[in-house]
């Protein structure tokens, strides 16, 4: 028989009215999670029922009484059911928390809020006694605080949780979702009120699956965790204890990770979340490497799979398309060997699905010795590096000088059913001719040491680094009657020609880019001409000195030495005797060559052939400049090396023309370094007819006011100037209306600067060009075609230098604004008459001018003073000066004298003026100063002044001050002595009495 819910089997209520006698009550059984008082169920006696720690009583009263109702024994109401509810506020010392449903499965779709609140300046500390939720879908939240909002302690689910956690304050924030599938037996979680040590933090707890490897607890400590095998640390970052009684972290979580990379002798490979059901839709990839040359065996402790839908993939090449193995399923895999082919490295793949998931796998790995190949042996004339032969194991194969390496340079032991390598055994052999570019070597005569074959005709070249000589020493030297060898050193050469002694005699050199080759063939009258000679040529081609001839046994022991990097040998053997042929050691040396030339300042090299006799290097200019002297230096032959020339230089010249280009630089005489006093320096730019031409400047740096660059619109006849510009402040871009754009510098005889660089380029007209947005300025209106207007304005404190408005114009092929478009300055001086405003410095966010005598004055109306804060203030020390005076001009009373970079506080006057007043020396500028001004209404009295023939005391002028007067030995105060400061009628400050006479 089942139980209704919330009650035990063995204490089934019964129903009201079966009769357990006349003054009777039925058994009312006892809930499950509660106790129960009471066992007397007589006629008139009472039962109570209290809910064990954790459950709340959803049905029922507290006390139930057996009593007569109409007729009938009963009880008077039903016994209450504990359940565990979903969320409260806890503010006990100590208590439970369930998952709604405990001891059961809690249901879908649940969202439960508890707050555990303790006394003010206590902690909190819950322990987990069970914790078992749906794996990825069902979490419990911990914060550290009384809501959501507050810091998140940690997030769980599964059955991964510490043992407790430890709150920061007198509040804890627990919050229990739920999807809406399958669920779980949920939690039993304890909790206590506790007060934190004075010199050490709480317990932090050790992970599920690990453990700790500190026990001090003590401010400052670190604390540092490990994972068992087959798990992995969420965070690596030790704890630390800090001062206030807090853990630096939280407290990490041993995870079974989806993959990684795995390296040992052994290990544990687990499924993730183990032993818990692992999550749906996975893809995970492991790669296990053990050491090199073994296998890796996998044993099965545990293998739990949805069956067909969810499996695990084994390879030991990298590639899943042809696994070793493919497992899935709930039955106990055999234990699998990968690796057999020595590459130490084995793969497994996890892929779930997104249904059904079970509790996973649990696998072990180790390596395992693999059987070796044999030794291979080494070839005749050869040395290997590598000792080992197991599998995976290589041998790298190397020939002794003059010998080249016919097969695999590397072999590897391969695995599997037979051990073999992976290619057969190379060999070393001595060619018919070769090429080498080594700075020393060998060159053999075929088959040597053996004798050479007969009909031989073989080549041998060799090619140094450029600057080296090359020395040919024969250790071993036996050529057969009729047997030549042929020595050449030659430069870089393509020659054919007929040599005179023959008439029928063709003597064709060849050359390949990468080595020098030179092949001579002797043919009269189809007879082979059997000569045993060596011939060498000193020179570019056959025609240069020869050096010597060679046969038999004459080149043994002997040295020829090469006057280039080139050098060529040819062997040729006849159809008779053959003998053992040669052995020719070669070195490179240090050939005498012109020292290196350098390079141009402002310039580099466009070709360099070497610094030897006959070869030449060829130099160009950087941008801007011009090559003066010889462009191309060549080596000249003769005892002593020295070039024909002297290095060529680059200069920036003053003044020069540019016809039909469509871009360059133009850059001040000498530039970067200072150009010279008294220049006149002119720059004609003429490009295609319809095109204009835009000047940009890269840098500018002249004397102020006194070396000045000017920019024509066309010839200077045609007085179309575009722009005047000197000084340290990079110029905007110009653009042109014409095609033709005409630059004229002039300087004094006085100071020089670094002068300038601007780039120049073309483009076709066929609107205006863009006016620009002017700085400190802005612009309305973006229109660039004959007739668009555009306005133009500035920014506060600044003064527009033009017109307002401006409009295209288009006169034949040249459009241009009409007028030119404006600029924005910071003036000197002026003045200044609104309620508020700006006074900026000359030239302002950029260095005021040398020797400037700016005079402001501010005038607001008479019932307002003046308040000027500053916001930035930098001009030079000593020698620049900002003065500021109490009223309408300099003799008024002198707020201040400023200078220097801090900037300073605040000021008002006394009075509805304002007189400023910046002088600038000759030589240094700052950045000048930016100041705000203010109309203020007047808190205090004007200043009375002082009387004739007598004195005034008190210099306070606020509301409430009073001013004293007294005349000097002789004269008679005519008045009131002393003035008051009132509010007076007019609702503003005044004095309450005119000011007295002494007479």
């Amino acid at each position: 028989m089942r139980c209704s819910e919330g009650w035990s089997r063995a204490s089934s209520p019964v129903a009201s009215q079966f009769a357990f006698g006349h003054n009777e009550c039925p058994d009312p059984g006892i809930p499950l999670n509660g106790r129960r008082f009471g066992d007397n169920f007589q006629l008139g006696n009472s039962i109570s029922v209290v809910c064990e720690e954790g459950f709340i009583k959803t049905q029922g009263a507290d006390t139930i009484t057996c009593h007569l109702e109409d007729g009938n024994v009963m009880w008077s109401g039903p016994i209450p059911r504990c359940e565990a509810p979903c969320g409260g506020h806890y503010s006990g010392p100590s208590g439970v928390i369930l998952s709604p449903g405990w001891p059961g499965y809690y249901k879908d779709s649940l969202s439960c809020e508890w707050v555990i609140e303790a006394e003010a300046g206590r902690s909190i500390k819950i322990s987990f006694d069970r914790f078992q939720t749906e794996l990825s879908y069902d979490f419990l939240e911990v914060h550290d605080g009384p809501n959501l909002l507050s810091p998140m302690i940690g997030s769980f689910n599964g059955t991964q949780v510490p043992q407790f956690l430890f709150s920061s304050s007198n509040f804890l924030y627990l919050l229990f979702t739920t999807d809406n599938s399958r669920s779980n037996s949920g939690f039993k979680i304890f909790y206590e009120v506790v007060t934190l040590d004075t010199y050490s933090c709480m317990d932090p707890g050790i992970p599920v699956n690990g453990l700790r490897l500190s026990q001090d607890l003590s401010i400052g400590s670190t604390v540092s965790f490990q994972c068992d095998s087959g798990y992995r640390l969420s965070h690596e970052e030790p704890l630390i204890c800090e001062k206030n009684h807090f853990w630096s972290h939280p407290l990490p979580t041993c995870d079974a990770s989806c993959g990684g990379d795995i390296r040992g002798p052994a290990g544990i490979i687990l499924s993730p979340g183990y032993p818990e059901f692992y999550p749906n839709s996975l893809n995970c990839t492991w790669t296990v490497e053990v050491s090199h040359g073994k296998g890796v065996q996998f044993t099965f402790h545990s293998f739990h799979l949805e069956d067909h839908h969810d499996y695990l993939l084994i390879t030991e090449n990298g590639s899943f398309a042809q696994p070793l193995a493919r497992l899935t399923g709930s039955e106990r895999p055999a234990p699998v060997n990968a690796g057999l082919y020595g590459n130490f490295k084995a793969q497994l793949r996890f892929i779930s699905d997104f249904s059904i998931s079970l509790r996973g796998f649990n696998i072990s790995f180790s390596e395992y010795n693999l059987e070796p190949c044999q030794d291979p042996g080494t070839p005749q004339f050869s040395w290997h590096t590598g000792s080992r032969f197991g599998i995976g194991d290589s041998l790298l194969f190397y020939c002794n000088k003059g010998y080249r390496l016919q097969g695999a340079k590397e072999i590897v032991c391969l695995g599997g059913g037979r051990h073999m390598w992976s290619a057969p055994l190379p060999r070393c052999v001595a060619e018919c001719g070769s090429t080498v570019s080594n700075n020393e070597g060998v060159l053999l005569s075929p088959n040597y040491p053996m004798n050479y074959d007969n009909a031989h005709e073989c080549v041998y070249s060799i090619q140094v680094q450029t600057g080296k000589g090359i020395n040919i020493t024969a250790s071993t030297f036996q050529l057969a009657q009729g047997d030549i060898l042929k020595n050449n050193i030659s430069q870089v050469q393509t020659q054919c020609s007929y040599v005179a002694a023959f008439s029928h005699c063709l003597r064709c050199e060849f050359w390949i880019p990468f080595k020098v080759l030179m092949v001579s063939l002797h043919l009269e009258e189809d007879i082979l001409i059997q000569e045993e000679i060596l011939e060498l040529y000193d020179g570019k081609d056959g025609t240069a000195p020869l050096l010597g001839t060679y046969t038999g046994t004459m080149m043994q022991g002997q040295s020829l030495t090469s006057t280039s990097n080139y050098f060529w040998l040819e062997f040729n053997s006849d159809h008779e005797s053959t003998a053992a042929g040669f052995r020719l050691i070669y070195h490179n040396f240090e050939l005498s060559h012109c020292d290196d030339p350098g390079v141009p300042q402002f310039g580099f090299k466009t070709s360099d052939h070497g610094h030897f006799a006959g070869s030449d290097i060829s130099f160009g200019c950087e941008q801007g400049y011009t090559l003066h002297g010889n462009a191309t230096l060549k080596c000249m032959t003769g005892e002593r090396r020295a070039w024909d020339n002297n290095l060529p230089s680059c200069i920036a010249e003053c003044g020069g023309s540019f016809m039909g280009e469509s871009t360059g630089r133009i850059l001040s005489p000498g530039y970067p370094f200072p150009y010279d006093n008294n220049l006149r320096c002119t720059w004609t730019i003429e490009v295609n007819p319809g095109n204009i031409v835009s000047l940009q400047f890269l840098a500018f740096d002249t004397e102020a006011s006194h070396d000045i660059l000017k920019v024509w619109d066309g010839p200077p006849e045609n007085e179309m100037s575009l722009k005047e510009v000197s000084g340290s402040l990079l110029p905007e871009g110009i653009h042109s209306t014409l095609n033709i754009v005409s630059i004229q510098f002039e300087t004094d005889f006085y100071i020089t600067k670094s002068g300038f660089a601007i780039d120049f380029s073309s483009s076709l007209a066929t609107a205006c060009r863009d006016p620009g947005i002017p700085m400190n300025g802005s612009r309305n209106g973006e229109g660039r075609e004959p007739g668009d207007s555009v306005t133009f304005s500035c920014d506060p404190g600044y003064e527009l230098q033009g017109e307002s408005r401006i409009t295209c114009i288009q006169v034949e092929n040249r459009y241009y604004w009409q007028p030119s478009p404006p600029s924005c300055i910071a003036p000197c001086g002026g003045n200044v008459t609104g309620s508020s405003g700006f006074i900026l410095s000359p030239n302002y966010p950029h260095p005021y001018p040398h020797s400037k005598d700016c005079d402001w004055l501010i005038a607001v109306h008479s019932d307002y003073v003046i308040s000027l804060a500053f916001i930035s203030f930098s001009i030079e020390p000593n020698y620049d000066f900002l003065y500021i005076y109490d009223g309408p001009d300099s003799s008024a009373h002198l707020i201040g004298s400023f200078q220097d970079s801090k900037l300073p506080e605040k000021i008002e006057s006394t009075s509805n003026f304002m007189y400023l007043a910046f002088r600038s020396d000759g030589t240094v500028s700052y950045t000048g100063f930016h100041l705000e001004y203010k109309a203020k209404l007047r808190e205090a009295c004007f200043d009375p002044g002082n009387v004739m023939n007598g004195t005034r005391m008190g210099a306070d002028y606020k509301l409430g001050s009073m001013v004293t007067f007294h005349c000097e030995a002789g004269y008679l105060l005519q008045g009131y002595s002393t003035l008051t400061c009132v509010m007076g009628n007019s609702k503003r400050p005044e004095w309450d009495r005119a000011k007295p006479t002494c007479q």
